[in-house]
């Protein structure tokens, strides 16, 4: 019935289209892809955890209570600047706006058992509206999909995330920043 139902309107919307008059308007843009979890997977997460701490290079300090007490962990497959690099102070000042004082859900990737080069657990890091920060920082323009590691589970939509920002000039990709340039010195 409800498919049905969905045809009906779908050919409605083809028939309304079809009779419109005037100059025809392009198509808006797409939104930026967004990655939410269904609430039914934020069951499946550890956590909540209380953020204790952000920390350079897109790493935050979580409490896990007696589960594992103070841990720390990178945000897989977004690569942001530090702060003596193009854009590395703005993309500080953005993720502790998005997680100090938040309480998030983590997962590892299901196909990786990955570390940091500090043998920090990566993980995915999700905000309690649902949203994951990995993605918000790379859709924002405050980070870049990690390119050149093994394939990761978000790999494709922090690839679409950031061709949204690049076409955007949103953040790094901004004229006035440094063309996605990370490595570049922030007096530059």
């Amino acid at each position: 019935m409800m498919t049905r139902f969905r045809a009906v309107l779908a050919a409605l919307a083809v028939v309304v289209a079809g009779c419109s008059s005037g100059s025809e308007s392009p198509p808006p843009a797409a939104p930026p892809p967004t990655i939410d979890l269904d609430p039914s997977t934020m069951e499946s997460l550890a956590g909540p955890y209380p953020v204790v701490a952000v920390l350079p290079g897109l790493v935050v300090q979580l409490d896990r209570g007696s589960e594992g007490g103070m841990t720390t962990v990178g945000l897989l497959g977004a690569v942001a600047a530090d702060e003596r690099h193009c854009f590395g102070a703005e993309a500080a000042a953005e993720t502790h706006r998005l997680l100090d004082g938040q309480r998030v859900r983590v997962a590892g990737d299901p196909g990786l058992g990955r570390t940091d080069a500090e043998g920090r657990p990566l993980a995915y890091v999700w905000l309690e509206s649902g949203r994951m920060a990995n993605d918000l920082l790379v859709e924002g323009g405050f980070a870049r999909e990690a390119t050149g590691v093994e394939p990761y589970a978000y790999r494709s939509a922090f690839a679409r995330s950031e061709e949204l920002a690049r076409a955007d000039s949103r953040g790094l990709w901004s004229a006035g920043a440094c063309s996605g340039n990370v490595a570049k010195p922030a007096s530059q």
